[in-house]
């Protein structure tokens, strides 16, 4: 198994434990829960236009050519109708991207997915639909809908919409390229062809150095050569596991859930960044200490409640302010072998 993944994998874990995970959410999550495509929208739209656009390939193109002949309500309720607006309901990725303790999400997608699934997860994050949401924030946690809500009936879609994007959400914009340059990021749901993420690393290329924290692509395609250079060149580390790799980093505990192909792949690589340890635990010593070890400081106030870092293991202790008094055969016998230099 590759050691630069296993290092981006930690990284990303480590970041979650920290606090400073930022999760940004493309279509491909949405995908799986029947959302049709982006190519697809605008296939459909295309198949509505003259027969003159019939062999056009430019996205933005369609979707401001369609708006332009159709109007805005109507060009409005196609996206709705085609993209299944209060028809779809999350899926087990939504649930597996917050488990991951994200400090705040982005997304490209104009669903209420997330939102869904954070109501249902009885979660508090204030949802940044347009500019003027973000004077407003409540809650230290953020949704942000960078490219508008159906809600708000501000979604960014047409040529014109990305060409004006910086004068439309300008405080959006900005409070995303903090987040850029303070936090980890990791694209989750992107392809390595997809045009939002283009048009985001764009955006980024001035704000990202060599001294700030890269963010991260989730793959399950592997890349080639010249996309690996193409990304390592944009600022971007790619996390990328065949499926044999990923479902022995986690060891079998990998419960199957109600996907498939790209979004069963991709699940399993968040329960691996979840819940993955270099240390065995069987090394029972070494895997407490590594996970305790960051909250060292504040130690004596968790009291019994540290048993919560530990939910799939039976341990039992007395708290102590000079330590734990556990009850275990693995402590006995490691004291015995300490006292006999073993």
């Amino acid at each position: 198994m590759d050691n630069q993944q296993i290092a981006n994998l930690l990284n990303i874990q480590r970041a979650s434990r920290e606090n400073r995970l930022v999760i940004f959410v493309g279509a491909g999550v949405s995908m799986n829960s029947g959302v049709p495509s982006w190519n697809q929208l605008t296939n459909r739209m295309k198949a509505e236009l003259p027969n003159e656009f019939s062999e056009e390939t430019d996205a933005l193109k369609i979707a401001q050519i369609y708006k332009d002949y159709r109007g805005h309500k109507e060009y409005m309720d196609k996206v709705k109708n085609i993209l299944l607006y209060d028809k779809a309901v999350p899926n087990p990725l939504h649930k597996s991207i917050l488990a991951l303790n994200p400090c705040h999400i982005i997304t490209t997608n104009y669903d209420d997915l997330i939102e869904q699934e954070l109501s249902k997860d009885f979660l508090q994050y204030h949802i940044v639909r347009k500019d003027k949401d973000i004077p407003q924030m409540t809650y230290p946690n953020t949704l942000v809908k960078m490219h508008g809500d159906y809600i708000t009936d501000n979604i960014v879609l047409t040529e014109d919409d990305y060409y004006n994007y910086k004068e439309n959400f300008p405080l959006t914009r900005a409070f995303v390229q903090s987040l850029f340059a303070s936090k980890l990021i990791l694209f989750v749901g992107f392809s390595f062809a997809d045009l939002n993420l283009k048009f985001i690393l764009n955006e980024l290329k001035n704000i990202l150095s060599d001294k700030m924290q890269r963010p991260y692509l989730l793959s399950c395609d592997e890349p080639s050569y010249a996309t690996k250079l193409y990304f390592v060149k944009k600022g971007i580390n790619i996390v990328y596991f065949s499926e044999a790799d990923v479902d022995l980093l986690n060891d079998g505990k990998y419960q199957s859930k109600d996907l498939s192909g790209i979004g069963l792949h991709t699940d399993k690589l968040l329960y691996a960044i979840k819940n993955y340890s270099a240390i065995p635990q069987d090394n029972l010593a070494l895997y407490l200490y590594s996970r305790i070890v960051p909250y060292m400081s504040e130690m004596r106030s968790f009291g019994d409640g540290l048993q919560y870092f530990f939910p799939k293991m039976r341990l039992h202790w007395n708290a102590h302010s000079s330590g734990l008094q556990t009850f275990t055969d693995y402590f006995k016998q490691l004291a015995k072998d300490l006292a006999t230099n073993e």
